[in-house]
């Protein structure tokens, strides 16, 4: 007797499955997942004035960034007066919106970079330029948005440090607090993927597999450098909380250069 069963049929291969081996493939998974949940972290610190992810820039920039929050910095340490909280809020944000024109033209540029690469014909140069494509989009449109609001948050933390000092230290403690565990977040992520892009490298170099080699050591130059710039923001913006928490907010009297300070703080019962 013949059976008519018809012979169960396997489900059609995905891109990644016919690209690569099941193995490799769920590497590749990951190293997606990651970036799209990098990607959200970033856009969602972005929302909510946490700082932006900021791709490869120069050793001179970072220096411009970090030398005059130190500088506030040690004034904040010394005088805890509003005006000594008032530098070190000016200094933190100036550096942040120094930080957007090079961060706009390097995720540009890295896109650009990442757009000629894909037109080669090598599938080396073609796998080299997927990671670039993703991370200096993110990085381009993550600078554009942030610049847009950059400024109405740094006015209105003046603003209120100067009618409700109080209310303007609870608020920009909370802000800088979830900052920093965002950035612990990011930092963590971007290790990783730089982790995987290391290990797609390896394993493309050992299989002989051009383009798996080129995702690699994209993947993994542009988070190792994501991961150096999310540390130094992260060292940048402990500087300001540092500032913040040791800024007493009350009314302060200077008199006179030989006087330190003379403080009247208010305090109220009910």
């Amino acid at each position: 007797m013949i059976s008519t069963r018809q012979p169960r049929r396997s489900p059609p291969p995905t891109v990644i499955s016919r690209t690569f081996s099941p193995r490799v493939s769920y590497l590749v998974v990951v190293v997606l997942a990651l970036f799209m949940c990098r990607t959200a972290g970033a856009f969602d610190r972005i929302a909510t004035g946490s700082g932006v992810p900021i791709g490869p820039t120069s050793g001179s920039l970072l220096e411009l960034q970090s030398r005059p929050l130190a500088g506030a910095t040690d004034f904040v340490r010394q005088d805890t007066t509003s005006a000594g909280m008032l530098d070190a809020l000016n200094a933190y944000y100036d550096a942040e919106k120094s930080a957007l024109p090079a961060t706009e033209v390097t995720g540009a540029a890295v896109i650009v970079l990442g757009g000629v690469l894909e037109s080669r014909k090598s599938r080396f140069a073609k796998g080299l330029g997927l990671p670039f494509l993703l991370f200096g989009g993110m990085t381009g449109i993550g600078s554009l948005i942030y610049g847009l609001q950059v400024d109405a948050r740094h006015a209105r933390y003046e603003n209120l440090l100067d009618s409700a000092p109080e209310l303007y230290r609870e608020q920009e403690l909370e802000h800088l607090e979830k900052m920093q565990t965002d950035f612990g977040r990011t930092i963590s992520m971007d290790a990783s993927m730089a982790a995987a892009g290391f290990g797609l490298a390896a394993y493309g170099a050992v299989r002989n597999n051009s383009l798996l080699k080129g995702v690699g050591i994209g993947a993994l130059v542009s988070t190792a450098a994501l991961t150096a710039l999310e540390v130094h923001n992260r060292n940048r913006s402990t500087e300001y909380l540092h500032a913040l928490q040791l800024f007493n907010a009350h009314t302060s009297l200077e008199m006179g250069e030989n006087v330190k300070s003379w403080s009247l703080v208010f305090r109220a019962s009910f």
